[in-house]
This record gives structure tokens, C-alpha cells and sequence, in this order.
């Protein structure tokens, strides 16, 4: 998938395969398995804290189309601070997320900030928060899955928050992705 393409309004609305907001701030155009673009966007409040720690079900490249971005790189050790639980919900409805480890502490490793033509590789294993100025675009080209779920290392004692328990129209959703391509 090309930078034009992911910058094309009528080619990502007949190529997308699933269109959402998620909740850590972005709307997601899925294309196929391999290729997502994240439209960063401050239109709807995020669902989840922005320090929400997680890693993904895939290994993924991700290229900054626009804006800026930046990423924490975070280890965990035994310990007591953060219990690590398994996100299985889905748009619209919250799942059960149980907890797999009970005791943790996180340990943060380093930051990284990037502009537009950055790339970085991550690994499905590791744990990472991020954030994105608004209007970020990112374009990422995903590896085949390697779990069924990702993990999210939440802090003893928070709330479990179902990033897709926001619902917005696709309708929406397109008008606020136009408007990031075309600012």
C-alpha cells in the first residue's frame, strides 16, 4: 500500500474492509490482514487513559504519514504495581478481559518521538503506550497473528475500559478522516 493510497479518501472508502474509532483517540480504516491507516483525532474523547500500556497481536511496521508521534517502550518484572489482563472485546460491546498476571511492575525503558516519513518495527510482545498529535495520519503494515488477544497492563485497583465502547457512525467517521487529509 502506497502513501497516496492511504491519502486518497475514495480509494480508502472502497478498499476498507472495517471503519471504527478506537479508543486511545484515533479512527482506524482497516484495508485487508496486512494494512490499517490511524487517523488521529481530537473530534471524540478517548475511552481509555492515555497511559495505558499495551503490546498487539501481531509484529507491525508503522510509518508516519503526517504529523507527529511518539512512543514509550516499557519492560515488565515481578512485582506488585500492575496486573496484566487480555482485551477481548469488540466494537460496541465489552468482553471479559481476565487477568493473567496478577503481579507486576513496569519498568519504563525509553521515548521516541517521530515525524512524517518515520518508521519503527514492534514487536507483539512488547509493551508500548503512544501519542500522536492531532491530525496524525499513520499507515501500518501488520505480520500474521500471533496470539488471540493483546495484553494491557493496568495499574492495581483501575477500572477495565472496552476501547470500542464508543460507537460513531461511518458517516462521521469519513467526514472527520477527510477533514485530517485535507488539513
Amino acid at each position: 500500500m502506497t502513501k497516496e493510497q492511504a491519502l486518497d479518501i475514495n480509494w480508502l472508502k472502497a478498499n476498507c474492509t472495517r471503519l471504527y474509532f478506537f479508543g486511545l483517540g484515533f479512527i482506524q480504516v482497516k484495508i485487508n490482514d496486512r494494512y490499517r491507516v490511524h487517523f488521529y483525532t481530537e473530534k471524540w474523547h478517548p475511552t481509555v487513559k492515555d497511559d495505558e500500556i499495551h503490546n498487539h497481536r501481531y509484529n507491525f511496521t508503522s510509518t508516519i504519514l503526517k504529523g507527529r508521534f511518539a512512543q514509550t517502550i516499557f519492560a515488565t518484572r515481578p512485582g506488585w504495581s500492575h496486573c496484566k489482563v487480555q482485551l477481548t472485546c469488540k466494537p460496541g460491546m465489552m468482553g471479559n478481559m481476565p487477568v493473567v498476571e496478577p503481579t507486576l511492575y513496569v519498568d519504563k525503558l525509553y521515548r521516541c518521538e517521530y515525524g512524517p516519513g518515520s518508521k519503527y518495527e514492534l514487536d507483539h510482545n512488547t509493551f508500548h503506550i503512544v501519542e500522536a498529535a492531532h491530525n496524525t495520519i499513520t499507515l501500518l503494515e501488520t505480520g500474521p497473528y500471533q496470539k488471540e488477544q493483546s495484553d494491557i497492563l493496568y495499574p492495581d485497583g483501575t477500572a477495565l475500559t472496552c476501547p470500542f465502547s464508543v460507537e460513531v457512525s461511518d458517516a462521521e467517521l469519513w467526514e472527520e478522516i477527510e477533514r485530517i487529509i485535507n488539513d
